[in-house]
């Protein structure tokens, strides 16, 4: 090969060594862009992922001690802006049952008149209330909902998945001290 077809060569190669860096400059580009319209919403909200992480260390702190916290088992004691926060989130269809009571827990249980929720228990320390409760239909699911009431007002509300194991406060506090329990971001985001 000549001097010339040497030349020719290394311009071509330069060309194409160009082309790929401005063909990845605009692949990151569009990656950039549907990063941003992925995540805009958790942007918009204050970015909700770093808030899981320190409000679950709040929480953890809240009911640490077993001794500071007020138990309830029964459903009046849910306070009235946490059950329309509830109904809310569940498109109007939150109805709880007492512990022990019947529920539907399979969506093979057809007697429409029963809730879809059992309470287990309700937490309370100052303003903050633990609400653990199991949700039947076609998965059974436990829930924990973490609230945070001021003068009758909802000032923080968040919801989490628990063991479905859990029957007692005892394990419970186990499980939020192991930092076993997990945000349930579909409900969390509506």
């Amino acid at each position: 090969m000549n001097e010339r077809g040497i030349i020719i060569a290394e311009m071509l190669l330069k060309r194409k060594i160009q082309h790929q860096q401005r063909r990845l400059i605009s692949m990151k580009k569009f990656f950039l862009l549907i990063l941003f319209f992925c995540f805009k919403d958790l942007i918009a909200q204050n970015n909700p992922l770093e808030n899981n992480f320190t409000s679950k260390d709040r929480i953890i702190e809240i009911f640490y001690i077993k001794d500071s916290i007020n138990v309830y088992y029964n459903k009046n004691k849910i306070p009235r802006p946490l059950i329309k926060a509830l109904k809310n989130k569940f498109d109007g269809n939150f109805n709880i049952v007492n512990p022990g009571k019947k529920y539907r827990e399979t969506d093979v249980v057809r007697n429409i008149f029963l809730p879809n929720n059992q309470l287990i228990f309700l937490l309370k320390k100052d303003n903050y209330y633990g609400l653990v409760f199991n949700r039947g239909g076609r998965a059974l699911i436990t829930y924990f909902v973490f609230a945070e009431i001021i003068d009758k007002n909802i000032n923080e509300l968040q919801f989490y998945t628990v063991s479905s194991k859990i029957t007692n406060v005892n394990e419970f506090i186990e499980e939020l001290k192991s930092g076993k329990f997990y945000p349930s971001n579909w409900l969390n985001f509506k």
